[in-house]
């Protein structure tokens, strides 16, 4: 009797658990921006992250460069990863919309605010 019970127990544990995931998960998706201080006086960089269900669109506009990449995301320990798609087209990376990173850690401060290295990007729009 006390082994069906532990078993129902884990049953639910698990199956609320996966439910949890799920609900995280699309509760990040949105459209985020932030702006850092450029490399050159008087510029700035603008940081656009786009999340949908299970892929990502981040531009980064800087001075005479502007990098974007597509790929997927997942969330780990409250922390967001980005992974981008492999670029084929040589024109592309021999460009300056070619993003030479491939990954990127952010940190989850909250839903509406990701911290990419030191930048703040805050939610604009819900997906």
């Amino acid at each position: 009797m006390n082994i069906k019970i532990l078993i129902g127990l884990i049953t639910v544990l698990l199956f609320s658990c996966s439910i949890g995931k799920k609900n995280y998960h699309n509760y990040m998706v949105g459209k985020y921006n932030g702006i850092t201080q450029g490399s050159l006086p008087n510029t700035s960089t603008n940081y656009v992250l786009e999340l949908t269900d299970s892929t990502f669109n981040l531009k980064i506009n800087g001075h005479d460069y502007n990098p974007e990449c597509n790929g997927k995301w997942e969330i780990k320990n409250h922390i967001l990863v980005l992974l981008c798609n492999e670029e084929n087209d040589l024109g592309i990376i021999l460009s300056s919309g070619y993003m030479n990173q491939q990954k990127f850690i952010l940190n989850i401060k909250d839903k509406n605010t990701l911290i990419l290295n030191n930048v703040v990007l805050k939610r604009i729009d819900n997906l």
